[in-house]
């Protein structure tokens, strides 16, 4: 990071340890949800497998 570059803003979600995930958010902004590209598939997937099982 150099003077002109602003801090990139990191993703939210822990692991079963408490450390915090080092990819970076897919939207800075403070009000929204801040997961990175990897755990926003994750949840896809999750909303997905749900509409698709049974009730």
């Amino acid at each position: 990071m150099n003077a002109t570059t602003a801090p990139r803003t990191t993703c939210r979600v822990l692991t079963a340890r408490g450390k915090r995930c080092t990819g970076e958010a897919l939207d800075p902004d403070p009000k929204a949800i801040q997961i990175c590209q990897r755990h926003a598939a994750e949840v896809m997937r999750l909303v997905t497998d749900r509409k698709r099982a049974p009730r």
